[in-house]
Order: C-alpha cells, then sequence, then structure tokens
C-alpha cells in the first residue's frame, strides 16, 4: 500500500509539473495568437528547365499561406526574394514587399532565365539551384520576431536565339506609304532603326519583303506602344501569328530594334533621347579626305547615329602615321567656324596617344589653344583602322576594324 501511494504521489507530481509548462507557454503567446499553421513556401516544381519557345509563359511559381495568427492588435506582411542557394541572400533580388493578400509570385519563362543569365550570370544549359525565402512581418504593439521559410528549387536557363538578319523593313498601316527599309546601325550590327514620320495604325518588322518572310511582331495582339520603354519582341516565323504594335498618335518617331537583346523602342519627339552635342568633327593628319586635315573651319563630320544620337561614327579607313613623329595624330572639335579656339574632345592621357585597336579610351572636353588645356591627340598607326565609334554620353572611344 504504501509502494502505491508513493506512485500516485509521483504521477500527481508531474502532472503539476506539465501544467506549469503549458500554462507557462500559453503565457508567451498573444491573446488569439496560434501556433498550428507555420508560415511554408512552396514551389510549383523543384526541376525547372526553361524554355525560349514558351518565354511568356509562367515557368515557376512560388506559394505561401499564412502563417501563424501573431493575436489581437497584430497584422502581418510578407516580403519576398530570390537568390541563388547558399548565397545567403547576399546576391537576391531587390526585396519585394507583397500586396496586401497576395500569396504568391510567379515567372515566366523570359524573367527567370533573364535573372540566371544578366544578374547571376549562370551558363546557359547550365542548371543552378535557387533559393525562395518569404518573410511574414509582424505589425503590432511590441516586436514579435517574424516567420521566415524557404524552398529550393533547380532550373536550367537556355541561350537566348538570336534573329540573324542583314535587313529589316517596317511595315503596316502606321507606315507611310506602307512599307519602308529600316538602317542597320553602323556602330552595332545587332541595331536597326529608323526615325520619321508614323501614323496612327498598326505596325511590325518583317526580315525582307517576302510574304513568307520571319516577322518581329509583338508578343500580344495589337500591343499599343510604351513610348520611350524597352519591349520584348517575338519573331514570329511562317505559319505562326504575327502581333502588331499600335501606334496611337501620328508623329515622328524613333524606332530602335535590337536583334541580339530582342527588344523595340519607340521613341516619340516627347521621349526622344536627348544628345550632349549636336556635332562632332574630327582633324590632324589621321583624316582622310585631302586637304581637310586641318581645316578647323570646315572639318570632315562625323555620323550622329538614328539608334542613339549621343553616339558619332566614322566609317573610313584612316590615314596612319609614324611612331615618335608628328603624324597620324587625330581628336575631334565638337564646332566649326570658330577658328582655333575651338572646343572639343580628346584624350586626357598625354600629349600623343598610341592607338591600340580595339581598346575603349576615355575622353575628355577642351579647348583649343587655352593654356588650362595640353596639346592632346590620339595617333593612329595601324594602317587598317577604318571605325571609330565615340560615345559622348559615357565619354568614350574606340578605333576598330571591320
Amino acid at each position: 500500500m504504501k509502494n502505491i501511494f508513493k506512485l500516485l504521489s509521483l504521477l500527481l507530481f508531474m502532472c503539476c509539473i506539465a501544467s506549469c509548462d503549458s500554462d507557462s507557454n500559453n503565457d508567451n503567446l498573444n491573446p488569439g495568437e496560434t501556433t498550428d499553421n507555420p508560415l511554408t513556401i512552396s514551389a510549383s516544381g523543384d526541376n525547372i528547365v526553361l524554355n525560349e519557345d514558351k518565354s511568356e509563359e509562367v515557368a515557376l511559381t512560388f506559394t505561401w499561406n499564412t502563417g501563424n495568427n501573431r493575436g489581437e492588435g497584430t497584422s502581418l506582411s510578407y516580403l519576398f526574394k530570390v537568390d541563388i542557394a547558399e548565397n545567403q541572400f547576399q546576391t537576391a533580388i531587390e526585396t519585394e514587399e507583397m500586396p496586401e493578400g497576395v500569396f504568391s509570385r510567379s515567372f515566366t519563362h523570359r524573367e527567370l532565365n533573364e535573372l540566371l543569365l544578366d544578374y547571376w550570370e549562370v551558363q546557359p544549359a547550365k542548371s543552378a539551384r535557387i533559393e525562395a525565402r518569404v518573410i511574414a512581418t509582424v505589425t503590432g504593439p511590441h516586436f514579435i520576431k517574424p516567420e521566415i521559410s524557404d524552398v529550393v528549387v533547380t532550373v536550367t536557363p537556355f541561350a537566348p536565339r538570336v534573329i540573324e538578319t542583314n535587313k529589316m523593313y517596317a511595315v503596316g498601316t502606321a507606315v507611310p506609304g506602307g512599307q519602308i527599309e529600316m538602317s542597320r546601325a553602323i556602330e552595332d550590327p545587332y541595331v536597326f532603326a529608323y526615325k520619321g514620320l508614323l501614323q496612327e495604325g498598326k505596325i511590325k518588322f518583317p526580315l525582307s519583303l517576302d510574304a513568307s518572310a520571319d516577322i518581329v511582331s509583338s508578343r500580344t495582339p495589337n500591343l499599343t506602344i510604351d513610348d520611350g520603354t524597352m519591349m520584348p519582341v517575338l519573331l514570329a516565323t511562317s505559319g505562326t501569328p504575327d502581333n502588331s504594335w499600335l501606334i496611337p498618335n501620328a508623329g515622328t518617331y524613333v524606332v530602335v530594334i535590337n536583334t541580339k537583346e530582342k527588344t523595340v523602342v519607340f521613341y516619340s519627339e516627347a521621349t526622344a533621347i536627348k544628345p550632349k552635342y549636336d556635332n562632332v568633327y574630327m582633324i590632324a593628319e589621321a583624316v582622310p579626305g585631302g586637304g581637310k586635315d586641318w581645316d578647323v573651319d570646315n572639318p570632315l563630320s562625323m555620323t550622329q547615329s538614328i539608334a542613339n544620337p549621343n553616339i558619332f561614327v566614322f566609317n573610313e579607313t584612316l590615314d596612319a602615321g609614324e611612331a615618335g613623329k608628328p603624324s597620324g595624330r587625330i581628336r575631334f572639335p565638337i564646332e566649326k567656324g570658330v577658328g582655333w579656339g575651338y572646343k572639343g574632345l580628346t584624350t586626357p592621357d598625354g600629349l600623343i596617344v598610341p592607338v591600340t585597336k580595339g581598346k575603349t579610351y576615355t575622353v575628355y572636353q577642351f579647348v583649343a589653344g587655352s593654356p588650362e588645356y595640353p596639346d592632346n591627340y590620339w595617333q593612329i598607326l595601324d594602317g587598317d583602322i577604318n571605325l571609330i565609334i565615340l560615345d559622348t554620353e559615357k565619354m568614350t572611344i574606340r578605333f576598330m576594324s571591320r
């Protein structure tokens, strides 16, 4: 009997301890707070192979539940981020605060591919593990630690196809006369541009005027242009639908298509790029043209790019000089008719800087003949340099052979 009494006493003691622990845990909860619904994020797949033919379709969706109720007087909001797995979110995309009532985040094949290739620099066809995180932050009368949930997915990006073409046309009711050939940019063979009148109406861009030609078109039918904003394009092949953009208002436009990036941008006069300089010229011995090389009042002009008016190009073979001699020099006035006190662009790196073909050089603005500025020049020593690309926005220049 004595042993039974001891056993009953021990059981009663243990029940009291458990009751105290339970009371203690409950004391740590806010009124109305729950612990049976932890925040959990999941993915629509665990191994995703991206497909360029499905560029605008959803490739991957992350979803999550509400998480635990944190009690009376509190509210929850959700932050979302994604990064390469095991990077501790040090290279994550910008954290997104999700709108109220939204418990998912989707990525199209194109969006996810661009993040992998361009943002995280993953190689095409090489699988990468990405990690998504959702954070349930709490707003309330005092600080409450947020809930966090992660999920990892393997994704394989594709190598985007380049639109291979030597020509591009604009056709449609928005084009005066119904069709026009676009200009290929000298500075970038993947870029085609048109500057001129467009009417209210439809426009698309075939690679030739043949009836079966592939067509650069919008990704959705009759898409109104987003003036001044780069938009993705779709290459519609024979037998597939080709979609037009809509020009809402007649006016002068610049249209720029990049066949490598597969983008188009329409600039109206309101959104057109304003150039830093209206003109750039060339002087000194490297300038071809017989007698034009030192004519500061009538110098040879560079060609301003249609696609980007801050870029100036020259596409003729330059006259090379000899090392150690004042020959083969070149620099770039930005005005003419003012004599030897002209403003111009040249190298900040020395009086005579021999050019290395293909290298990018820094440019700065100077005033010729002013004691404040050294009399600097680049020097052309290579006889096959036939292309100059001067970017007055970035203030850089390249001397090339093409």
